[in-house]
């Protein structure tokens, strides 16, 4: 599953782009992408992550913080998603850490 939401922001001053390029520099993530690009300065930058694990089979799947933020609001506060391998009402995914 890979929800994408478009975000409508303000384009970065100078004074926001010179901070962000000394905070992260050439830092790149784990695919080898920048976490902040200086060509393209107003990208956003890479949401962390956050691990769910379905309850009934054990599967994990990775899912970033803003859809899941996205789905709590539409399932008014519910951190959950169906299971995409069990595919049945009992594989509920939650945060791994909810669960541990």
């Amino acid at each position: 599953m890979n929800l994408k939401f478009k975000i409508h922001r303000n384009p970065r001053s100078d004074e926001e782009i010179e901070s962000l390029i000394q905070e992260f520099g050439d830092q790149t993530e784990w695919d080898g992408s920048r976490i902040f690009d200086p060509k393209n300065p107003d990208h956003l930058l890479s949401e962390p992550k956050v691990w769910l694990k379905c309850q009934r089979c054990g599967k994990e799947i990775e899912f970033s913080y803003e859809s899941l933020a996205h789905l709590n609001y539409s399932t008014k506060g519910l951190p959950f998603i169906m299971c995409t391998t069990c595919n049945v009402k009992k594989g509920i995914m939650f945060p791994r850490d909810l669960t541990e």
